[in-house]
């Protein structure tokens, strides 16, 4: 073979690999940027929830026989939206944002409710026995303000400060009934607040001297999305940044990495020194998407707890909120003559059965009327469980127990006369 042949099959080998890696980068051209085949979305994620929800609310209710909470009424919508989209529905989407929407425009969701966040104290619990109030929809729908018994409600973002406002035993002292919550108020809590102004209580909020911390306060005064038309006065008793570096000593503040925007309100309510601490230094680039600033703040947890009472008796008398409740005349008098008597009822009980030996009339006038023997415990169960389910074999037993009581008490009552005349007439014979 010549050299011009061999030059010859040199190039028509390099033709070849030439021609095969540009076969080959087309093949992967094609296979980065074929378009793959999208599902078409006939309609928002938000108009597939408003369109399913009012079938999912009949599911998840039993149409209208049980309560529902907002998860439960997430796991009926989610798989019935398909239908219409095959956009996956986020469960906090659902919950903040569409939930309220849904009801802002249909008005409440019969049965709905969201859980407890938070608890409210009544003062002078260990008086009045009353236990404490949960603040959940529910609950907070049902509670009934006392009559006089407070006139002031403290919101405070805490729950960890309960013991100490208990050692202090601050709501006693100034008739305030204080609502633990956990950071932002939830809309119970706001609910709980504008009935109780509408009771004319006056409302304050406790917080730290932070972003988050103001945006409550202006949470439990104002209006926002979830709660439009909500309004309430409300008094800041702080703590506010000027609050924490006018303490002696000044509080010590702290650094933090605030991971999201200042609402749009807060800049133009700031004072210099509170927007040096909220704005912060940026610690990204500002073109990221997830931005970070570092920031300072102080927390309430950073009052000892002398200093932390003393503070809010400070701010209640600054904002003359001090007093106690002195009910009018009618009802001082009213009470007086009720605990008057329940004191003289105490004493005769206590009287009667020393002298009378009343358990020994109960156990005599048991013996003399037992139980009917025919009467079946077990039936009078059947048959209670028979008409309800829900029936406590306890309670059909008592129930029985109790009837057989009622249908023969006038011979009962007869008889006990004639035993209380015998002791009569015994004690008289050995006076």
């Amino acid at each position: 073979m010549s050299v011009a042949d061999d030059i010859a099959a040199a190039l028509k080998g390099a033709t070849k690999d030439l021609h095969a890696e540009k076969k080959r980068r087309e093949r992967d051209a094609r296979r980065v940027y074929r378009p793959r085949p999208q599902p078409v979305d006939r309609v928002t994620i938000r108009d597939a929830v408003f369109a399913v929800m009012a079938d999912a609310i009949t599911a998840v209710s039993g149409d209208g026989t049980y309560p529902f909470d907002t998860r439960s009424l997430y796991y009926q919508v989610r798989p019935r939206i398909q239908r219409y989209t095959s956009e996956k529905l986020e469960g906090s989407y659902f919950s903040q944002a569409l939930v309220v929407a849904y009801e802002r425009e249909h008005g409440p969701i019969p049965g709905h409710y969201r859980h407890p966040r938070g608890e409210l104290h009544e003062p002078h619990r260990l008086y009045t026995s009353r236990p404490v109030v949960r603040l959940g929809t529910r609950e907070v729908a049902a509670y009934q303000f006392p009559d006089h018994t407070f006139d002031k409600v403290l919101y405070i973002e805490k729950e960890g400060l309960a013991p100490i406002f208990d050692a202090a035993r601050l709501a006693d002292r100034y008739d305030l009934a204080v609502a633990y919550g956990k950071g932002q108020p939830a809309e119970a809590v706001r609910a709980l607040f504008e009935r109780a102004e509408a009771g004319d209580y006056r409302l304050f909020v406790l917080h730290d001297a932070d972003p988050d911390g103001y945006s409550i306060a202006r949470v439990m005064a104002e209006e926002t999305e979830r709660m439009p038309g909500y309004s309430v006065d409300v008094v800041d008793l702080g703590l506010t940044v000027g609050d924490a570096v006018g303490h002696r000593p000044p509080l010590e503040p702290e650094a933090f990495t605030r991971r999201k925007e200042l609402p749009w309100w807060m800049p133009a309510r700031l004072t210099d020194l509170e927007r040096e601490w909220f704005e912060g230094r940026l610690l990204t680039q500002a073109w990221a998407t997830r931005r970070q600033w570092a920031c300072t703040r102080v927390e309430l947890n950073a009052l000892a707890g002398p200093d932390l009472i003393a503070y809010i008796e400070a701010g209640l008398e600054r904002h003359g909120a001090a007093g106690k409740i002195v009910p009018p005349p009618d009802v001082l008098t009213r009470q007086a003559v009720q605990r008057h008597r329940a004191a003289i009822a105490h004493i005769v009980d206590a009287y009667l059965a020393e002298r009378f030996d009343t358990d020994a009339l109960a156990e005599t006038l048991a013996a003399e009327f037992p139980l009917d023997p025919d009467a079946d415990p077990a039936e009078a169960v059947a048959q209670a469980q028979t008409a309800d389910r829900a029936v406590w074999w306890r309670t059909a037993v008592d129930g029985e127990a109790d009837r057989q009581v009622d249908d023969a008490d006038e011979p009962l009552q007869a008889r006990l006369v004639e035993l209380l005349e015998e002791r009569l007439q015994d004690q008289s014979g050995r006076s």
